[in-house]
């Protein structure tokens, strides 16, 4: 595994985690378009 592996890994658990987040608070109610607007909102 190089650097950017490594680096990509650590993105995908971050936005993982991110997308979890958003879910819980949408009581699990929010599908993939509502998920990606609110990632969309944080930037």
């Amino acid at each position: 595994m190089n650097k950017e592996d490594i680096n990509e890994n650590k993105e995908d658990d971050i936005l993982e985690e991110e997308i979890k987040q958003i879910f819980k608070k949408s009581k699990n109610n929010y599908g993939s378009r509502k998920i990606k607007k609110e990632l969309e909102k944080k930037g």
